[in-house]
């Protein structure tokens, strides 16, 4: 698989999550922190603004829809779920997600900075590493990029 320079126009169109896994120091651990089976769409849009849902795997349907099924059902749901939408900057080998609207109301206003990898039809997005105790850990999302009318899953 070739490595494409990573610029706007590389990456502007419709991706669909394939894989999410965590890296301890560099080293793939055979976790996927959302789940086997998670899934999701990432939209690069023209106009510089982006646009993320994704999916935990093993997400159960609420016993009465969103408005009737109880605090519990409602808080299970929302926190297997991940939406956000504002504008975004490619720079060499980082992707910047300005947030202006997002689920988890406390990342509204803020950025997510992302390392980024382009490798043909696939997009590798890692957050950054945060320090543990074992060493850093970093989560990484794999995303295909979506063709005309492509299911997401």
């Amino acid at each position: 698989m070739s490595v494409i320079s990573l610029s706007r126009d590389a990456i502007l169109g419709s991706w669909r999550l394939v894989r999410t896994y965590e890296t301890l120091n560099g080293e793939d651990r055979g976790k996927s922190p959302l789940g086997e089976g998670a899934y999701g769409v990432l939209h690069y849009l023209d106009d510089d603004r982006v646009c993320v849902l994704m999916a935990n795997a093993g997400r159960t349907r609420m016993s009465a829809g969103r408005y009737n099924s109880g605090l519990e059902e409602t808080a299970q749901s929302a926190t297997s779920f991940t939406a956000y939408a504002g504008r975004f900057t490619v720079m060499t080998d980082r992707i910047v997600h300005h947030l202006d609207i997002c689920l988890y109301e406390n990342d509204a206003q803020t950025d997510y900075i992302r390392i980024a990898d382009l490798a043909g039809d696939r997009l590798t997005l890692k957050m950054l590493p945060v320090a543990t105790p074992k060493g850093d850990l970093q989560w990484c999302l794999e995303w295909e990029r979506l063709a005309p009318a492509q299911a997401l899953r």
